[in-house]
């Protein structure tokens, strides 16, 4: 997923490794600059399990996720900075 912003790239987020998870997975954001994002995790019925902000620094930047909590089942993740949002799916294998 790539966001732009009058023709530059923003940010961009690789697919969560490893997808099916167990306890823990990671995305790469890269970011050509400095910026909060915001990370939000929905279950199937759209309800709100786990959100947080993170800091993406210029480049690459690796995050990890604890989703040892979470129930199995499929998760529409929200990625969104302050002009753009972007979902990526993850599954939750136990």
């Amino acid at each position: 997923v790539t966001a732009m912003l009058n023709g530059t790239v923003v940010f961009s987020v690789k697919d969560f490794i490893p997808n099916p998870a167990v306890n823990t997975t990671s995305f790469i954001l890269n970011s050509s600059t400095e910026q909060n994002v915001q990370v939000e995790f929905f279950d199937v019925l759209g309800k709100k399990v786990f959100a947080t902000a993170i800091h993406a620094n210029r480049g690459s930047s690796e995050f990890t996720f604890d989703i040892s909590t979470f129930a199995a089942g499929t998760y529409t993740t929200l990625v969104s900075s302050s002009n753009d949002v972007f979902t990526k799916k993850l599954v939750i294998t136990r």
